[in-house]
């Protein structure tokens, strides 16, 4: 037989918890930005140049291919490491040589990068090289942005418009 005390037990260590879940629900208040901050997130992926340029291959080259190997070009498949610099404000941030994936280094290389900033006006300068043929950067792109408390900017990378904010 099962007393009344052992269900008010029960029912006393529900609302306990409850209680518990509840408080701690909605207290201690926590944000994940600083008060008067804001966060800049750098985040693309993008695969560098051909190291080597492909060649066309010679037709006594293509008469000793089997006949379902007889592509005209022949091309490396290994890819230049992709070099990325982000400053704010002269002081910089991330710089980073990203080498690429993949076991033949054919693959994409991937930046991530977030940095927490105080809010107002600052200048942006990024920087990316994927051709080690071509010493200088590739892509620059000096921007000033006026930040506001609490947003998150999202710079990204597309080859054929350079570096995008959001």
């Amino acid at each position: 037989m099962v007393s009344p005390l052992r269900y008010l037990g029960q029912g006393i260590a529900y609302v306990l918890f409850g209680a518990l879940v509840g408080y701690f629900s909605v207290a201690p208040a926590y944000s994940p930005i600083p008060t008067d901050a804001a966060v800049v997130t750098l985040s693309f992926a993008h695969s560098g140049k051909r190291v080597e340029a492909c060649r066309e291959r010679t037709a006594e080259e293509l008469a000793k291919l089997p006949p379902n190997m007889r592509s005209p070009m022949e091309c490396s498949r290994e890819r230049s490491p992709v070099v990325v610099r982000f400053a704010v404000d002269g002081e910089v941030r991330y710089d980073r040589t990203l080498q690429p994936s993949g076991f033949s280094s054919d693959g994409t290389s991937y930046a991530y990068a977030k940095s927490f900033l105080p809010a107002g006006l600052h200048t942006l300068t990024l920087y990316l090289n994927d051709d080690i043929h071509h010493p200088g950067g590739v892509y620059e792109h000096n921007v000033e942005v006026d930040i506001k408390p609490y947003q998150i900017l999202v710079i990204e990378f597309d080859p054929r418009s350079g570096f995008i904010l959001h």
